[in-house]
């Protein structure tokens, strides 16, 4: 972990931020929906609202009607307005308003969400979030900001009210640069997206290309990710400083320098737990057939034989759980279902030699760990020579969790019984990879989430993150820079 990054923690514990990056309080993301593991920005130079002092209503977002702003006299706006001197209920209901800038007027107001660390941003202690609240936070979501000003050198006549000027704030470029192949063009999520401010979303492959993806991102604030290839490194960042806000679509973070994004000030949230069931299904379904042999008698049935060799049956079986997220702990529920021993490993806590304890005793081990330095190459050839050889290995985390050449060699020479594999060091697989010729493993095309509830539900949350980031209530955060 580099200096000025710190990462969600695990349920009762909490380390301290480093400088430079903050885990932020708000990051509920699960936590709030149980325990973590699968919703848009202001102008940075813009402070918080003080405490105890007046707010406003966070950034705006636009209705699709975002050139006309609604009349004056909306009771969904809260304006000051010029009154005449001695107008008592004028003057009652301007101190009743929330001013859109500071009283003082010497410069912007601080956005929401660019607050000090350590504070819970999610409660009700702020007067600005109160008044906020008491609009609702999807009437603030299909509404534009307004800045109400007395035109100078113009003097009011008694008795008479002015009406006020009235200007509307650029809204957030909002980019999807990696929507290939497409799921996110023409989804309730992109309908929901576009309300937010202008929108681009590139179906088209090139992402992957580092020049390409800054031409794609540059100038947006709000860069919403849906595949692992676009890859957010320090040299991004550096280029496209006005990014705000990174809101991925998944779990996995390895492909955001999460460090350079707390460097440079911009937040990063995911989705944790949306594709949990989904995952952990695929991975009781690539342990099955394993150890059933599915894909190599089906192959060899078609060529008109009918093999009759030795299966294995899971039933009383030790199954080693690596990762105790959403996934991890769905897959250990799945495992014990059908009648196997289950111990895990937690990446958070867990010693080397629990890990070896765990890899001795395992019949099936099942990869769930998020790709970190620390964890890249989890499994060498040091740990695959504990393991029995008739032991099968299932990979639905990240490819580079499994030393690679390690990986063949095991799977060739008996070291290995079988694996089954989701995830690959390179993707997707290239003609004439190894793998591709090994009778004992299953190979899926990392599609152990590909199913239409969590494309859904993944891609409302990334949305719905955006939202919240705009709001001034970011969730389920990964990084928050520490201003």
């Amino acid at each position: 972990m580099g200096p000025g990054l710190a990462r969600r923690q695990g349920a009762g514990r909490r380390a301290p931020a480093p400088a430079g990056v903050h885990a932020h309080a708000s990051h509920r993301g699960d936590a709030c929906r149980r325990e973590a593991d699968p919703r848009g920005g202001a102008d940075p130079s813009v402070p918080p609202p003080r405490r105890g002092g007046g707010g406003a209503p966070p950034w705006p977002r636009g209705d699709g009607h975002r050139d006309v702003p609604r009349p004056v006299d909306s009771v969904e706006h809260r304006l000051v307005r010029q009154s005449a001197q001695g107008d008592r209920a004028r003057r009652r209901r301007r101190a009743d308003a929330r001013p859109v800038r500071d009283p003082d007027r010497h410069g912007p107001r601080q956005d929401a969400h660019d607050l000090a660390p350590h504070r819970d941003h999610g409660g009700h202690g702020e007067p600005a979030v109160r008044a906020a609240d008491a609009l609702g936070a999807r009437a603030r979501a299909a509404r534009p900001r307004v800045q109400v000003r007395a035109r100078r050198g113009c003097r009011r006549r008694a008795g008479r009210v002015r009406r006020p000027d009235i200007t509307v704030a650029p809204e957030p470029l909002v980019v999807v640069p990696d929507d290939f192949p497409s799921v996110f063009e023409g989804t309730p999520a992109h309908e929901r997206l576009k309300k937010l401010g202008e929108t681009r979303v590139y179906t088209a492959r090139g992402a992957e290309d580092e020049a390409e993806l800054i031409r794609r991102i540059g100038g947006a604030r709000i860069i919403v990710n849906i595949r692992a290839h676009a890859r957010f490194t320090d040299a991004v960042f550096a280029a496209c400083r006005d990014i705000e806000l990174v809101s991925i679509w998944g779990t996995g973070t390895d492909n955001v320098d999460l460090d350079a994004a707390g460097r440079r000030g911009v937040t990063v949230c995911n989705t944790p737990g949306v594709n949990a069931f989904a995952v952990a299904e695929h991975t009781l379904a690539l342990m099955l057939a394993a150890a059933r042999k599915i894909p190599k008698t089906d192959h060899e049935m078609r060529g008109g034989a009918w093999p009759r060799e030795m299966l294995t049956q899971l039933l009383g079986k030790t199954l080693g759980v690596f990762g105790t997220g959403k996934i991890g702990m769905r897959v250990a529920e799945l495992g014990r279902a059908i009648g196997m021993e289950v111990r895990t490993w937690s990446a958070r806590g867990g010693t080397a030699a629990a890990k070896d304890a765990v890899l001795r005793a395992a019949d099936v081990v099942s990869l769930h760990l998020r790709l970190v330095p620390n964890t890249r190459a989890f499994l060498s050839r040091r740990e695959f020579a504990l393991m029995k050889r008739t032991t099968i290995l299932v990979n639905t985390g990240r490819g580079a969790l499994v030393e690679r050449d390690a990986l063949l060699d095991a799977l060739t020479h008996g070291k290995l019984a079988a694996a089954g594999l989701d995830v690959f060091h390179d993707e997707p697989l290239k003609p004439g990879d190894p793998l591709l010729a090994l009778p004992n493993v299953v190979l899926s095309p990392h599609n152990a989430g590909q199913t239409p509830e969590v494309i859904r539900d993944g891609l409302l949350r990334a949305v719905e993150n955006v939202e919240n980031f705009l709001a001034g209530r970011p969730t389920d955060v990964v990084v928050a820079p520490v201003r």
